[in-house]
């Protein structure tokens, strides 16, 4: 983390004049995705404002960074006839199936990934200051059948999370819409990738 006036101040405008601009009080230059989001966490943890910029006479390369090892994979094998089994690259495995038993459905996955992946940053934002006494997360929507096909739409992300008294408890109070909204506009990929849309291609593999 930089806070010599002399490289500060270097950051005080982006490209564009138009936008808001002023020196900040430190500046941090992650170079992976996670380092991002660790900076973005500290932000609102000290409910500070942070602002992705790019120095005037830095290359031309995104100052939020790109993890070197982007890739992200899972497996999915047939278990029976309905059922199957989703594997990812540390070995953790997950079942799920049509909705004929208990097992989850893959759109029903898709929803908890949704709850899930904005669920584990506002917990990380939150939590270090007050334990939770209520944490959870309803996420909800429509399928419906159109001349697009099958989809989801009116998606709904809604958090109930309460804290007990006390000033780490307040804190977290005051954290949590922030969180909230952070989550949803930057840090959580799964729903990034649903509003923004990634095309999906399907191959078969020669036997």
């Amino acid at each position: 983390m930089l806070t010599d006036p002399a490289v500060t101040d270097g950051y005080a405008r982006d490209e564009a004049e138009w936008a808001p601009h002023g020196s900040p009080a430190a500046v941090v230059r992650p170079r992976t995705a996670e380092e991002v989001q660790r900076a973005v966490r500290a932000c609102l943890d000290h409910v500070a404002r942070c602002r992705a910029r790019r120095h005037r006479s830095a290359a031309r390369t995104n100052v939020l960074g790109m993890s070197e090892n982007t890739a992200r994979s899972v497996t999915v094998e047939r278990t029976s006839t309905g059922h199957f089994v989703a594997t990812n690259t540390r070995g953790g495995t997950i079942s799920f199936g049509t909705g004929s038993d208990s097992e989850f459905t893959p759109v029903e996955l898709l929803l908890a990934a949704l709850g899930g992946c904005t669920a584990v940053d506002v917990d990380l934002a939150t939590s270090r200051h007050a334990e939770p006494t209520t944490f959870s997360v309803e996420v909800s929507g429509n399928k419906i059948n159109d001349e697009l096909g099958n989809r989801l739409t009116d998606l709904a992300v809604t958090f109930t999370v309460t804290f007990p008294d006390g000033e780490g408890a307040d804190r977290a109070r005051t954290i949590l819409p922030r969180a909230v909204k952070t989550s949803h506009d930057r840090l959580c990929t799964v729903s990034r990738t649903v509003e923004i849309g990634t095309p999906v291609t399907a191959t078969i593999e020669d036997a």
